[in-house]
């Protein structure tokens, strides 16, 4: 083969070779570039959306789960209390759990999921913020009859005061509203909780949460006063006008009144507790604790402030003890 011969080779190839780039273009825009074996994090698709779900709450953990279309490496949760500061976490599982959760808080949480590239992570987008409610549906207001009464109102509490929410029997068989009406009528209107939930469901409310209202009357015997750390009401009107109290022998602790808020439940020793009731309850106290930024006192009943009293029966040990723990009358 002679030069001539040569040359012409030599160009029609590398016409073909241009010709091959002008229409299959220099790379596929998907195709991972090499350099010494290893992906470029410009080449690699960055990690698709994934979904977040909860699967579990109400408790002192929320659980998370997380799904993802393709193969990551890992993800990148962010979280917070409402009020609070982001907090970062990096997993490999699909389960995600916000440890250490207050019942009846809000909670923020975020993810993206991320591919290793030469070492270095590779993020896709973060999800859109979860606003997750650690807890029962709080009441709506519009869910409660309210029956104002002046004279159950023995004072007004100041900030902080509120550490308690004590729960009672009527041990009457009457509804919210007669229970309500007869207090006005007895001990000249002085004597009343602030709310009262019926066998039904329904609940009237007395007064504002911000109120002191005779509910809890004399602790003891001994200084309960000092016992729940709920100061003293003497005679000397700080924080309770003291009006239609009744002596106890052996019983001068009275400063429960002006730290706590009462719910009434319509019940009659030996009674169940109906399931729309203790529903209420739940809901009552997820709205008092997010009236109170997330929490609105230690949930007692009557008699651990009052031994000798009767309400709740026993019956109620079992759901007094759930609230306690879970502020719902059931794990």
């Amino acid at each position: 083969m002679n030069t001539r011969t040569i040359s012409r080779n030599i160009v029609a190839i590398a016409m073909a070779a241009l010709l091959t780039l002008l229409v299959f273009g220099v790379s596929d825009a998907n195709a991972v570039e090499t350099t010494g074996g290893s992906p470029s994090k410009a080449a690699v698709q960055k990690p698709a959306l994934p979904t977040l779900n909860v699967m579990k709450k109400g408790f002192t953990s929320i659980k998370f789960a997380i799904t993802e279309e393709g193969t990551v490496s890992g993800y990148h949760v962010r979280f917070k209390a409402k009020g609070g500061v982001w907090k970062s976490k990096y997993i490999t599982k699909k389960i995600f759990k916000v440890k250490k959760a207050k019942l009846n808080h809000e909670y923020y949480v975020k993810v993206r999921a991320y591919k290793l590239v030469n070492g270095k992570k590779l993020y896709g987008p973060f999800t859109r913020c979860k606003h997750v409610f650690n807890g029962v549906k709080p009441l709506k207001e519009s869910e409660i009859t309210k029956i104002w009464y002046q004279s159950f109102i023995h004072g007004t509490k100041k900030a902080g005061q509120q550490r308690y929410i004590m729960l009672h029997d009527t041990e009457a068989y009457s509804g919210p509203v007669n229970v309500v009406e007869g207090w006005k009528s007895d001990n000249g209107g002085t004597v009343a909780a602030h709310f009262v939930v019926g066998r039904d469901g329904k609940v009237v409310q007395t007064a504002t949460m911000a109120r002191i209202l005779h509910h809890a009357g004399w602790g003891g015997p001994g200084n309960y006063d000092a016992k729940f750390g709920v100061g003293s009401n003497n005679g000397n009107g700080k924080g309770d006008d003291l009006k239609g109290r009744v002596a106890w022998a052996g019983y001068t602790s009275y400063g429960m009144n002006s730290y706590s808020i009462g719910i009434e439940m319509c019940h009659v020793n030996g009674q169940n507790y109906t399931a729309a009731q203790l529903k209420s309850v739940d809901r009552l106290i997820a709205l008092i604790d997010k009236s109170y930024g997330g929490y609105g006192g230690k949930i007692i009943d009557h008699k651990t402030w009052r031994p000798s009293n009767s309400d709740t029966d026993a019956n109620f040990s079992a759901y007094l003890k759930s609230y306690q723990t879970y502020r719902r009358h059931a794990k």
